[in-house]
């Protein structure tokens, strides 16, 4: 795959006290792989600030990472069969994630890559939601989203 791509990032919610909905972002990224890892580095305006948020996307061995920084402060580790805590930061306040990750899973084609990992998200020790998130990178000029 090119190291240009297309990154479309779901996240689906489902339960809980929040809404039944989903989330959506298409925005271009860079692609990359070292010693088995996949890497996707990207970078979000954010209306009202100057500095852009940056976000790294790392899977390997069933093992997914979203870190953010500026804006938005994180680092979410999701593995499968596991329960991990993270801090959430926003300019606002600062949250506890609790992730219970049931699956996780990666399928690669010659120009694509699609990442799935499904949850349940706690936010400050309650349940809010199970969750999932789909992350699929193509090049540039590949093919639509399986």
């Amino acid at each position: 795959m090119d190291r240009n791509v297309v990154l479309t990032i779901r996240g689906l919610h489902a339960g809980g006290e929040t809404e039944d909905g989903s989330l959506e972002t298409v925005i271009k990224a860079e692609y990359f792989k070292k010693g088995g890892t996949h890497y996707l580095l990207y970078e979000e305006e954010q209306e009202g600030f100057p500095q852009p948020l940056k976000s790294r996307i790392k899977y390997k061995d069933r093992v997914l990472e979203l870190t953010r920084q500026g804006l938005i402060e994180t680092h979410i580790i999701f593995e499968q069969g596991k329960k991990t805590m993270s801090r959430y930061a926003v300019p606002y306040g600062e949250m506890t994630l609790g992730v219970e990750t049931s699956e996780v899973r990666m399928e690669e084609w010659k120009d694509s890559l699609k990442i799935q990992a499904e949850y349940d998200l706690e936010i400050d020790g309650e349940h809010q939601a199970h969750s999932r998130i789909e992350i699929f990178a193509t090049e540039e000029n590949g093919t639509a989203n399986p």
